[in-house]
């Protein structure tokens, strides 16, 4: 199945952990679409498009599927309800910079901790949104831009433009480790394999 946007740009697409057939896209343009795929039919329908000031760097859905989250060029951060698709939060600078990556934190974190944001000056912070202060923690250990943000257990992993890799224990809450600089910039990160891949179309394997 093709599905194309017509006058719009995807940019980031998420699948809820709790209802597979509920995807979030969020687009250059600063739209935010939630949409239902059939896999029987291979149909897309539109259940809600919600709109940004700026273009969407990362959208992901809460472990549970009830709450969507979405970052945006212009630094800004929404939560939105999936069941009502109403916006419940906002945040106008989440960063100090432009954000760059998401993830969500799986329940076993400390204080709390829901979400991981990223930034192009490489720092990263950690989020609790259901009190009033939300920032729990913020980590400046990498230089450039965090391309991704992926959980592997209980460690953060944060792949960076400087090209090194950077491993955060969210329960304490501090750095475990940065990887020695690679020959070019990471921009993606799984534990299957151990692989990483970089700008220059190679596959690296970390033993």
């Amino acid at each position: 199945m093709l599905k194309r946007f017509k006058n719009d740009h995807p940019f980031s697409l998420d699948v809820s952990q709790s209802a597979p057939n509920l995807i979030a896209v969020g687009f250059v343009s600063g739209n935010v679409g939630m949409f239902n795929f059939n896999f029987s039919r291979k149909q897309l329908s539109v259940l809600d498009v919600r709109r940004m000031r700026a273009s969407i760097r990362s959208c992901r859905f809460s472990m549970d599927g009830k709450t969507l989250y979405a970052v945006s060029e212009n630094k800004g951060l929404s939560i939105y309800d999936t069941t009502n698709y109403k916006r419940t939060r906002c945040f106008v600078k989440c960063h100090d910079q432009k954000p760059s990556s998401m993830c969500i934190l799986p329940s076993c974190s400390t204080k709390g901790q829901q979400v991981a944001t990223a930034d192009e000056d490489g720092e990263v912070r950690t989020w609790d949104f259901r009190i009033g202060e939300p920032l729990i923690c913020k980590f400046k250990d990498l230089e450039d831009v965090v391309n991704e943000l992926f959980m592997a257990q209980n460690t953060l992993l944060a792949v960076c433009a400087d090209g090194t890799l950077g491993a955060y224990d969210v329960r304490k809450r501090k750095l475990l480790m940065r990887s020695e600089p690679m020959h070019s910039d990471l921009l993606s990160v799984t534990v299957t394999g151990k692989i990483f891949g970089n700008r220059s179309l190679v596959l690296q394997r970390r033993t």
